[in-house]
């Protein structure tokens, strides 16, 4: 979570001969990466690029830190020294990282040969190591400066995490990764990889008292005096408690089983409600539909801002407007049918919805919902009146009859009370305790034990092995 402080301790052996570059060509090569340690956000689409890897290239071991979406990968982002192979195969090494998890974050990376008893790196950086939520596409993708999807973290990896296998290398090509692989079609620059890994260990640290190694600092935060711990950081996560992600929710359609009301209140941008392609016809059946969703919140709340926020087809919808109702508005929620009222205004308790003045999109004439469009309505900066004792939402928008067949996307909904702080999650371990099995680390392999990897390799061949923490399935 955010402002915490934890440190990675493990051991690892790599073979000799474990790196052959994926490619002799250039232009592939640069598009290939294997990683054996990374440092991933769990939620939303920051989670497609790593924070920190252990990464393998060009017959170098290196410590990176990897810039948002990637974008500056390279020897530039290595954090200590480049480690040659030939000097640390075939050899037990021990690393530790230790990272501040913050924007202006810290992260301090210690790897030594136990061979030798030889310090290979020992460094530190400032680096940005939380995930936010990112806007734009492409080369123009940035981390915005909205609060961090529900749930976030950052999950720790191990494992082999090579470029995806192209489909052709497939024996079934049309089923994609879930086909196993034609080892004749490889190409002769493919190789397997094996690794070694044990003594894994997880240490959520005491803020109150953990010092950084001597002689590193953490960014603008000065190290604490002994028995002193970090400032700690005041704002509530996600900006308040958000209402609407326990909600009930009843909406106009659905395309799909896995795209129905429950993904627009995951706060996960990466999945999407979209509405039937059928509901865009012009036949008797769908000209009178309208986009809609309503929401019982379970019981009254306060609402000072909302959050809505669209996928690529939204150009569908001519518009839309948030409407609210207390506790008496019970008859006018239930008289609303899943997946088959037309259009709610058209309802016997209609006139119990109250507009929310200033917490919608008119485009006007001809015009519709942007690709891609956030609104963010916040009471704070005058853009609607608090709503007080709220328990039913109503979200209503007018949409194109073209026969398109296209869906209308939404991927996010959030009704956010930011006067208070929901209960941060224990995660049923103290600070400073190691984290205990069942507590997002499932494996702890020892190499004083009758599970002694020496001689057992992280299955090649496979997405994932017996000692990662965490599937990956665009990797082999």
């Amino acid at each position: 979570m955010e402002d915490d402080i934890y440190t990675y301790r493990w051991k690892f052996k790599l073979p000799e001969n474990c790196y052959t570059p994926l490619s002799e060509n250039q232009d592939e090569k640069l598009a290939n990466f294997f990683h054996i340690f990374q440092l991933k956000a769990i939620r939303g689409g920051e989670n497609a690029m790593p924070v920190a890897t252990f990464t393998i290239e060009d017959d170098y071991l290196m410590f990176q830190k990897i810039p948002i979406s990637g974008r500056g990968m390279g020897y530039n982002n290595i954090i200590g020294d480049k480690i040659p192979l030939k000097d640390i195969e075939g050899k037990w090494l021990s690393a530790a990282v230790t990272v501040l998890y913050r924007d202006e974050g810290y992260i301090h990376v210690k790897l030594d040969d136990m061979e030798t008893d030889t310090e290979l790196i020992n460094t530190g950086t400032e680096l940005d190591t939380w995930r936010r939520p990112e806007l734009g596409e492409g080369a123009t993708t940035y981390e915005s400066d909205f609060p961090a999807v529900v749930g976030q973290g950052i999950r720790c990896k191990w494992g082999l995490y090579r470029k995806y296998i192209p489909d052709a290398y497939r024996l079934n090509p049309e089923e994609g990764g879930n086909s196993a692989i034609n080892e004749a079609a490889l190409p002769s620059w493919w190789t397997d990889a094996t690794m070694w890994v044990g003594d894994i260990e997880v240490k959520r640290e005491d803020r109150s008292s953990y010092r950084f190694p001597a002689g590193f600092d953490v960014g603008d935060y000065t190290l604490p005096a002994e028995g002193e711990g970090l400032e700690e950081h005041s704002a509530p996560l996600d900006g308040g408690i958000n209402y609407a992600k326990d909600a009930s929710i009843k909406i106009c359609g659905k395309e799909g089983n896995s795209h129905g009301g429950d993904k627009l209140l995951d706060g996960d941008e990466t999945t999407s409600w979209d509405t039937p392609k059928a509901m865009l016809n012009t036949d008797s059946a769908n000209a009178d539909k309208v986009y809609w969703a309503a929401l019982d919140l379970g019981a009254v709340h306060d609402i000072n801002k909302f959050i809505i926020q669209f996928n690529t087809t939204s150009n569908k919808l001519c518009g839309y407007q948030i409407y609210s109702a207390g506790a008496d508005g019970k008859a006018a929620y239930d008289e609303i049918q899943d997946g088959q009222t037309d259009d709610p205004r058209k309802l016997t308790h209609w006139d119990t919805w109250d507009e929310v003045e200033g917490v919608g999109y008119h485009p006007g004439i001809n015009k519709y919902v942007k690709a891609y469009q956030m609104n963010i309505f916040d009471a704070a900066n005058g853009s609607f009146d608090a709503l007080e004792d709220v328990q039913y939402l109503l979200i209503l928008g007018d949409v194109v009859h073209d026969n398109s067949e296209k869906s209308i996307k939404t991927t996010m909904f959030k009704a956010i009370n930011t006067d208070e702080q929901p209960e941060i999650p224990s995660a049923g371990y103290d600070q400073g305790e190691n984290l205990a099995a069942g507590d997002h680390v499932r494996v702890k392999v020892s190499t004083a034990s009758e599970h002694k990897p020496g001689g057992v390799s992280l299955a090649p061949k496979e997405y994932t092995s017996q000692f990662l923490i965490d599937n990956d399935d665009t990797t082999r």
